[in-house]
């Protein structure tokens, strides 16, 4: 077994068709994919549950509603997660990812509240895309390299950790944020816990602007607000990393550090089964039609 310890050729566009994962999830989305394994169907079996209709819906007083739009990818299948963060950048720009938020409402000084939204990336010029600093370590040695170290290649070990980087350019993303949600729950609030919520999510309680993979994005915030309203809600999945890749017959380190072959984050995949769970056993109220109407 050989590894490229060199810089790489123009054959690394391929590595990068592949070179993908996670920042898919960085509102913790991924693309459909195109092929459905048996693994898939495993996955996703919720979703063939007939679920109550709207009839059951009551708008209380104090509420909020989880949303999510899930892309339903294929987390056991490494190259479908490459591919997708390769992509990530140009589905983000189109909003054509997943995401989590939340929508709050209730009464504050005698009138009607509502509080829509959760938390995004800006993906500004300023900044390195998750895609583009993983490619970079691996093309360069360098995630974001200045153009005498694109001159002078250094290998980097662990071309994959740029996967955990933090970036300080999320923010709140008001309302949906151009997406349309694939399942909605409800459930009732307190005034107290109402109250607290509202505090949390304020942008000068909460660090909006920092965002990364396994930490702070949409599917955590809205697993934090949950989790705050007393909701058991399961959000989280391992994702395992391969070491190498294989391109162009050559083969590319992706990490030789243990600690990198396992990423845990929240997604809206995991929520939304989790939400249609809650439903199905009475713990919430479907709400997606609800929804669609307000």
């Amino acid at each position: 077994m050989s590894f490229s310890l060199y810089k790489p050729n123009y054959k690394l566009h391929i590595l990068l068709v592949s070179l993908s994962i996670l920042a898919c999830f960085i509102t913790s989305c991924a693309i459909i994919p195109q092929q459905r394994s048996g693994s898939w169907h495993q996955q996703y079996k919720h979703l063939d549950y007939t679920l109550p209709g709207n009839s059951t819906f009551i708008e209380s007083d104090y509420f909020i509603i989880f949303l999510v739009s899930a892309r339903h990818h294929d987390y056991t299948d490494n190259r479908q997660l490459y591919e997708a963060l390769n992509n990530y950048d140009g589905f983000l720009k189109r909003g054509n990812v997943g995401h989590s938020w939340v929508y709050l409402k209730g009464v504050r000084n005698g009138r009607a509240f509502v509080l829509e939204g959760g938390q995004s990336l800006r993906y500004g010029k300023d900044q390195i895309s998750f895609s583009e600093g993983t490619k970079n370590l691996i093309k360069y040695g360098y995630a974001n390299p200045s153009k005498d170290e694109k001159q002078n290649y250094r290998y980097e070990p662990d071309p994959i950790k740029h996967l955990w980087a933090v970036r300080t350019d999320g923010f709140f993303q008001k309302g949906s944020g151009r997406q349309t949600p694939t399942f909605a729950a409800k459930i009732d609030l307190s005034k107290s816990k109402f109250e607290q919520i509202v505090a949390f999510m304020d942008e000068d309680n909460y660090p909006y602007q920092e965002f990364s993979i396994p930490g702070n994005q949409c599917s955590s915030f809205l697993a934090k607000i949950a989790d705050m309203a007393g909701f058991k809600l399961e959000h989280t999945v391992h994702v395992k990393l391969g070491s190498v890749f294989r391109a162009g017959g050559k083969e590319y380190r992706l990490w030789t550090n243990p600690r990198y072959s396992n990423l845990k984050l929240s997604t809206p995949d995991i929520i939304e089964r989790s939400l249609i769970q809650a439903v199905m056993e009475g713990r919430a109220e479907y709400a997606l039609d609800w929804y669609r109407k307000h």
